[in-house]
């Protein structure tokens, strides 16, 4: 076979203790902590030999090793047989088979060479990380650029001549200095990006062996002669990822007409690390078919029923299917289906493509729950009710015999009016009261049976009522029903109004809602009381009225005046609820103005009344007659509109400017035991009108006005008194209602309009902002009033400046970096000197950080001036980090000037605290952090003299407690530790402590008097140095 996939071999009489290999013997014996390789050289084998490779590497209780995906000795009977068997494509007749010493090579013979030729041949391999071994030989010949091998251990395309993108060993070029070289491909563009110690010389035979890894990327192993051991070079590393996947390996060579028969290869090796065969989940497709998904591709032929078993008398399936894209799913159909409940699927010998067995017994849960039920359920008659399935329906069957009603009660017919839903028909009409439906033996089309007595209560009531009668238009009535009625009984006769007789005409629309039926008078209603008789109408279910058969109601005249709004003084705009059919200037009077010099119609339902001298400032009243709609109704006499001349107010017109929540204790007085002020400006040329506002929801001008000139800060305050004595005669306004600020928490101020608009809002926190005895200013006005960064102690000698422009500034330069926090695991927080724009996280690539940090996501935190970025990777342990930011400004314009950096050293947070012996056996071991306990082994400990400790127990969330066989001699020592995790349930990644972390603990001596005496102390130094006591231990003891 030319493709070997090779699996671990378990001890047979046949295999017990030694691996041969080819004239290579070597006994071997697995002991702990030591780590060895066998790497067999595999020329001598036969074309059916078993070929493998084995390695292990045991630390503790883990085992892992490297697996032979691919392997290729060229040992075929023909050359037609490596055509058709080998699984290699590409210029295959350029290439022929020749024997060396027994042995089957790979040899170029274009037998049609030109002066400059290249011929290539590939195989499938998805190696990315592993080895790549093989046997090179260039008879008689050095090499050049005409004539050198491109080996392309990854490849994502089929032929290496194209814009391929991988990893090739180059063998020489032109000069003296001939070397291998790794060569990058990208889009066909090749890049040196390693280069050997060793030189190629002319006319010689190479084993090669080139490694990569994600720890210590590409190495080369070489040597001289077929079979020889490649030795490591010293000088050929990289740690180039840029290509991290593949699709092909192969072979490109360019060589010149002379040379096109010297080129050998042979017994080339992929290998790579075997991974753990899992179950990944299973679903439940129906009722007896269950979809097992594992980790990776299956060995077809291991996969049959016998391998899997269910718990609870279920038993193995009747066929195991393997499926999926990459043969990773395996289908199971089983004879009956599952009831509700919790099982266990045992899985045993199946095995992955490369021979990966599952761990024996492996034992899965999953949860049954029968999805054919009751999924909704509506009677639609006195004689018909209509049950819908979660599923569809297995037809045939008397479905009518597996439904029943109150226990006997069959229905007439029983059918299928969809795929999902039963439609029962009864003989005789279903009275009022309690009912129960009973289900049983009904099956869905995907096998699932209904649960066994599924039983739907249910309860028939008339409810057929009338919930609203209302007038519609002047003449017309609207009768609102709870259910639909019978639209074939409705007649005028079913309908009396007091005074007005039978409705002319009734109209109902079945298909409109609410279920209303449209009564049409001869003539008008006016405002008043009036009652309407229902008699005989019945519901479309069956049921005749419920309740009363009187109705009374009110008219509401609809025709009213529903908007008002000013233009200056001289023009005002009226909206009707109607659009207006009649009208006149006469019929507008505003006292001390008259009526208005023209009325003119606006948009149908709108009159603008134009005034040519200016109507007075302040309170005024319009009064409104004789105005009609289009839709027939009268204004009401009399109608009056109350209103006062203000400029509208506009968002943004007002800001918050100044408050002072917390004024010393001395100014407190009897009256006003915390006085406060909040102070509002106007940043407009306009006069004001704050009637209704609210700060904090406390209506400050309770239906009064509240004028604010342009430009006029107004001081809304508890406590005019004690300000004006502090500040003198200011803009200050005792506030109707006025909120309690907090002094020492939290406190938001919400100011809006009269309607409920939101003006501006913030929310202090005194220990941050402060305002202890003094009034906090705001900076700008152009930036939101909620941000901390915008607002400032004010430095007024008085404490504040109400009524006044503030005295603070905004800040000119632009924001810094000044400090780095870690929450958790890959997440950063970085605090800036004040807070950012929005703007300045909507691109990503402003902030960047070295040693190949990638960040995911930025994003701003509950700290206004602090942002959060989710890097890809762990940071780096005591690494020193470059945070580089631009392009990013803060909430005052004020823009970061090219490329700015932050430095910050990350520093796992999860150490080890201290360790100490608690007696001559037992070591306790503290850490920073509580550890996830249910993940702590005995093999994560090790004292570096290498003394196990044989058994440990947990005091408490942050120590563990090592017990040891043996007492500790005196001396010094250090315990190592790996593998643990913390454990912070508010976190979502918990903290992996540093590789081989270590703290040294001591055994002392006992004390015993005399052992330590005063040697010497200064008492007095010089300048500059500091007092001392020396110590002096006298005794041979470790103390």
């Amino acid at each position: 076979m030319s493709f070997l996939e090779l699996q671990w071999i378990t001890a047979t009489p046949d295999i017990i203790g030694n691996v041969y290999c080819g004239i290579i013997s070597i006994d071997f014996e697995i002991k702990q902590s030591v780590e060895f390789f066998m790497w067999p050289f595999i020329h001598s084998f036969k074309r059916f030999s078993l070929l493998f490779i084995i390695g292990f590497v045991l630390s503790a209780s883990s085992l892992s090793a490297q697996q032979v995906v691919f392997a290729e000795d060229f040992e075929y009977e023909s050359k037609d047989e490596f055509l058709e068997n080998s699984g290699w494509s590409g210029d295959l007749d350029d290439f022929i088979l020749v024997q060396e010493s027994g042995n089957t090579l790979l040899r170029l013979n274009n037998q049609s060479p030109e002066s400059n030729n290249s011929s290539q041949i590939s195989t499938i391999s998805t190696t990315a990380y592993g080895e790549w071994e093989f046997f090179y030989w260039f008879e008689s010949f050095a090499a050049t650029d005409a004539n050198r091998a491109f080996i392309f251990l990854l490849s994502d395309i089929e032929n290496l001549t194209g814009n391929v993108n991988g990893y090739a060993l180059r063998t020489g070029e032109n000069g003296s200095d001939k070397r291998f070289r790794l060569i990058r491909f990208t889009n066909g563009a090749a890049s040196v990006i390693a280069t050997s110690e060793t030189q190629i010389l002319q006319d010689r035979a190479y084993q090669i062996r080139v490694t990569r890894s994600e720890t210590d990327g590409w190495r080369l192993y070489v040597s001289e002669g077929y079979g020889s051991t490649p030795m490591l070079d010293e000088e050929f590393a990289s740690m180039d990822n840029t290509h991290q996947s593949s699709s092909f390996f192969g072979i490109r060579l360019h060589y010149s007409s002379t040379r096109n028969q010297q080129f050998y290869f042979d017994d080339i090796i992929i290998s790579r690390e075997l991974e753990n065969l899992i179950v990944e989940k299973i679903d439940l497709i129906n009722a007896n078919q269950l979809e097992v998904t594992f980790s990776q591709s299956l060995a077809k032929n291991t996969i049959n029923p016998d391998k899997f078993r269910v718990n609870r008398g279920v038993g193995s399936p009747q066929t195991a299917i393997l499926t999926g894209d990459t043969d990773n799913i395996v289908e199971l159909y089983f004879a009956n289906p599952f009831d509700d409940g919790e099982y266990l699927i045992t899985i045993n010998d199946v095995e992955g493509e490369f021979g990966q067995q599952i761990d024996d017994n492996t034992e899965v849960s999953f949860s049954v729950l029968n999805p054919f039920f009751v999924e909704a359920f509506d009677v639609q008659s006195r004689t018909e009710i209509e049950i819908i399935f979660s599923q569809d329906i297995q037809p045939g069957g008397n479905i009518s015999e597996k439904v029943v009603l109150n226990g006997s009660t069959k229905a007439h017919t029983a059918t299928l009016s969809s795929n999902n839903v039963v439609l029962l028909q009864f003989e005789n009409l279903l009275d009022e009261g309690e009912y129960t439906l009973t289900i049983n033996n009904l099956e869905s089309i995907e096998n699932w049976k209904i649960e066994p007595g599924t039983v739907i209560h249910f309860s028939l009531q008339n409810t057929f009522d009338v919930t609203t009668v209302s007038l519609a238009a002047p003449n017309i009535l609207e009768v609102i029903f709870t259910d639909p009625p019978d639209e074939y009984e409705l007649a005028a006769d079913n309908f009396a109004l007091n005074g007005n007789g039978n409705p002319g005409t009734i109209n109902y629309d079945p298909s409109a809602t609410p279920e209303t039926v449209t009564l049409e008078f001869d003539k008008s209603f006016f405002s008043g009381e009036y009652s309407l008789t229902i008699i005989n109408v019945k519901s479309d279910f069956g049921w005749p009225l419920s309740g009363d058969t009187e109705f009374g109601f009110n008219v509401e005249n609809p025709f009213v005046v529903t908007g008002f709004e000013t233009d200056g003084r001289t023009g005002f705009m009226i909206t009707f609820s109607q659009d207006v059919d009649t009208f006149s200037a006469a019929d507008f009077q505003i006292e001390g103005a008259g009526q208005p010099d023209n009325a003119a119609l606006e948009e149908n339902d709108r009159i603008i009344l134009t005034y040519e001298n200016p109507v007075p400032l302040g309170n005024q009243k319009i009064i409104i007659n004789n105005v009609s709609s289009s839709e027939g109704w009268e204004i009401e006499p009399e109608t009056t509109i109350d209103f006062s001349l203000f400029d509208e107010y506009e968002e943004g017109d007002l800001v918050i400017s100044e408050f002072y929540y917390r004024v010393p204790v001395s100014w407190r007085t009897d009256e006003f035991q915390r006085p406060q002020y909040v102070e509002i400006y106007n940043r407009t040329n306009k006069l004001l009108n704050m009637r209704n506002f609210t700060i904090n929801g406390n209506n400050i001008s309770i239906d009064r006005d509240l004028p604010i000139a342009g430009r006029e800060y107004l001081v809304i305050t508890r406590g005019v008194p004690v300000f004006e004595q502090r500040f003198g005669e200011r803009n200050f306004v005792e506030a109707d209602q006025f909120p309690q600020l907090n002094l020492t928490s939290s406190s938001s101020i919400i100011f809006k309009t009269g309607e409920g608009h939101l003006i501006e809002e913030l929310t202090y926190t005194a220990g941050t902002w402060g305002g202890n005895e003094v009034s906090l200013e705001r900076y700008s006005f152009d930036a939101p009033a909620g941000f901390r960064d915008n607002w400032a102690e004010s430095v007024d000698v008085l404490t504040g400046s109400p009524g006044l422009p503030n005295t603070v500034a905004a800040p000119a330069d632009p924001p810094v970096a000044v400090s780095a926090s870690f929450p958790e695991p890959r997440t950063l927080h970085i605090t800036f000197s004040r807070t950012l724009t929005g703007q300045s996280l909507q691109n990503l690539s402003n902030f960047s950080l070295n040693n190949n940090t990638v960040f995911n996501l930025a994003a701003f935190t509950d700290d206004e001036r602090t942002i959060e970025f989710k890097t890809e990777e762990n940071l780096e342990d005591q690494f020193t980090y470059t945070f580089s930011y631009q392009d990013i400004g803060d909430i005052f314009g004020n823009t970061v000037s090219g490329t700015q950096q932050f430095e910050f050293i990350f520093d796992n947070p999860f150490r080890i605290l201290s360790a100490w012996l608690e007696n001559e056996t037992s070591l306790r071991v503290q850490f920073t952090l509580p550890t996830n306990t249910s993940a702590v082994n005995l093999s994560d400990f090790q004292v570096s003299d290498g003394t196990l400790p044989v058994s440990l127990a947990i005091p408490n969330s942050e120590t563990i407690e090592l017990n040891f066989s043996s007492p500790f001699d005196t001396g010094a020592y250090e315990i190592v530790v790996n593998n643990l995790e913390s454990f912070n349930p508010d976190i979502s990644e918990q903290w992996e402590l540093e590789a081989n972390s270590s703290a040294k603990f001591f055994r002392f001596d006992d004390y015993l008097q005399g052992d330590i005496v005063l040697n010497e102390f200064m008492y007095r130094p010089p300048a500059g140095y500091p007092r001392y006591v020396e110590l002096h231990n006298v005794s041979n003891r470790f103390l």
